[in-house]
């Protein structure tokens, strides 16, 4: 009991030395290694406790016991932290989940084998009693010792009874364990492999993208038609939240020609399909608006972390190309698309390379525009407010506040040569186009 606290504090010791912080992975290694601590100490306190019943005092079987085990225990837990080395090795995202971990494991397990080989026997040698002086003890502590000692010596009978029948049978022990292990080699290649496994946390998430410049009121009129679909084809939806054009959330980014949709379903026990089942069956099904890249993925906590892991990527598989030349890199892009897209297995192949956003430069004659006494800052921000708007003010009802955006109307500012009619007020107090 003693050998845990001590380990673990000595532990805390060395993540701090060692310049680590407090945070999932060092606790996750921490509790890793609490099982295997007290191994060490178990071993030197049971070599300790059989030397005791040989008639040795405390000191000496204590002294003897360790002696014996010491360097057993030392492979032992050698062997454990063998196991943790290579994980020190890996690189990228592996390395930022995976190395704090394996420090704090390797770390714990060296506490151990320290408390094991001077704690533990400087303690058995004070206070370690046999079995029979326990045995004198009367009362609640007394009839628990007795109870757990009946349980451990049957634990010993059937074991020993285990180990008689198999050393009688040895051609079928040594046959079982040789097909045991032709069977994971054959169910190896069979196992598939991933960073982190899948899990179903009861969310669809939906992206739609039109194409760049598209108005946000005709953004979300697809979305709008984009939820009646989702409404029909999800009946384990409990709740649909939809961001259409600008506003920012479920991947839009505040982009006019982006929506997003976030489909909460029922508890995994009261559906039959699961959510990268319904992901699926969407994209199917949404693939058939005129002008929009549909992708439905599964939700939650889950797809976020392999968002994040990918890069910015929501694809589980992602190829990023680069080089010097854009024309290059875009006919590399192209056979790699059609490459992916012949591969089995692939679905949902999308390029990340959106088309050139388009765009009306203006070039200010700065020469008149001093003439004028205007600056090009001045020029810039009345056509900002003319075509884009500005905020003036806001407005404030209920506690909830409005802004109030001046602009031309849209008859006014639909077609490029509108620009033109802009007219700008000069400090002089004239106005010209």
């Amino acid at each position: 009991s003693t050998s845990i606290p001590v380990s673990v504090i000595g532990t805390f010791a060395l993540l701090y030395f060692g310049g680590y912080t407090l945070n999932t992975m060092t606790f996750g290694g921490l509790a890793l290694g609490i099982g295997m601590i007290v191994d060490a100490a178990i071993v030197v306190l049971e070599n300790t406790h059989r030397h005791l019943h040989m008639g040795k005092d405390r000191m000496t079987a204590a002294i003897d016991g360790s002696e014996e085990v010491w360097s057993a225990i030392l492979a032992s837990t050698l062997t454990h932290i063998a196991v943790f080395v290579p994980l020190l090795f890996l690189q990228g995202i592996s390395s930022i989940l995976f190395t704090q971990l394996s420090f704090v494991v390797m770390f714990s397990l060296s506490m151990s084998l320290f408390v094991a080989v001077t704690i533990v026997p400087v303690l058995c040698s004070r206070w370690l009693h046999t079995a029979d002086e326990h045995r004198q003890h009367s009362g609640v502590l007394g009839a628990f010792y007795r109870a757990s000692e009946r349980f451990l010596e049957g634990i010993d009978d059937n074991y020993r009874r285990a180990i008689h029948l198999a050393l009688q049978h040895r051609p079928t022990v040594i046959g079982a364990a040789a097909g045991l292990v032709v069977l994971a080699a054959v169910l190896y290649p069979r196992v598939g492999t991933e960073l982190l496994p899948q899990t179903d946390e009861g969310q669809v998430n939906i992206n739609a993208q039109l194409p760049i410049g598209t108005k946000m009121e005709v953004t979300e009129a697809v979305m709008y038609r984009l939820e009646d679909m989702v409404k029909q084809s999800v009946p384990e939806a409990t709740s649909i939240i939809t961001n259409g054009g600008g506003g920012g959330g479920f991947g839009c980014f505040g982009q006019t020609n982006r929506g997003g949709m976030q489909v909460k379903l029922v508890p995994r026990d009261q559906r039959t399909r699961s959510s990268d089942e319904i992901s699926q069956d969407l994209r199917r099904r949404l693939s058939g608006i005129p002008g929009a890249i549909v992708r439905a993925n599964p939700g939650g906590g889950n797809f976020q972390l392999n968002f994040i892991l990918g890069g910015g990527q929501d694809a589980r598989i992602s190829l990023e190309i680069r080089g010097h030349d854009i024309d290059d890199a875009r006919r590399i892009q192209q056979q790699a698309n059609g490459l992916m897209q012949d591969t089995p297995g692939i679905a949902d192949v999308r390029t990340g390379q959106d088309d050139a956003r388009p765009e009306l430069a203006i070039h200010v004659d700065r020469p008149k525009a001093a003439m004028l006494g205007l600056t090009v800052n001045g020029v810039a921000q009345t056509i900002q407010t003319n075509v884009a708007g500005t905020t003036a003010a806001q407005f404030r009802q209920r506690g909830n506040e409005y802004p109030i955006v001046v602009r031309l109307r849209e008859a006014d500012r639909e077609q490029i040569q509108d620009i033109g009619d802009v007219l700008v007020n000069t400090p002089g107090g004239q106005v010209v186009p």
